[in-house]
C-alpha cells in the first residue's frame, strides 16, 4: 500500500534541445505519489534536492513533469538538479 501527499511542491529540471527546462511535476515511485502545486505563487523544490532524500533514497523513481498540453514521464536519471 502507498501513500500520496501534497504540500510538498516537486517540480523537476531537464535539459531539452540546448536549454534548461524547471516544471511542476507529479514524482513517484513503488510507495509515494507527491503532488505538484498548481498555484503560480507556491515556488517548488527540485525532486533531486537533499529534503526528498528520505522518500527517494535512489534514483528508482519519475516525475511526471507537467507541460502545456500533456503530462512527460522522465525518469529520475535524466534530471538535473538547480
Amino acid at each position: 500500500m502507498g501513500e500520496i501527499a501534497v504540500h510538498l511542491y516537486p517540480v523537476g529540471r531537464i535539459r531539452r534541445h540546448g536549454r534548461s527546462v524547471r516544471r511542476p511535476c507529479f514524482a513517484g515511485d513503488d510507495t509515494w505519489l507527491i503532488l505538484p502545486a498548481f498555484g503560480a505563487l507556491t515556488g517548488g523544490l527540485n525532486v533531486l534536492e537533499e529534503p526528498w532524500d528520505p522518500l527517494f533514497r535512489n534514483e528508482s523513481f519519475t516525475a511526471y513533469m507537467i507541460g502545456e498540453d500533456r503530462i512527460y514521464p522522465i525518469p529520475a536519471y535524466r534530471l538535473r538538479g538547480d
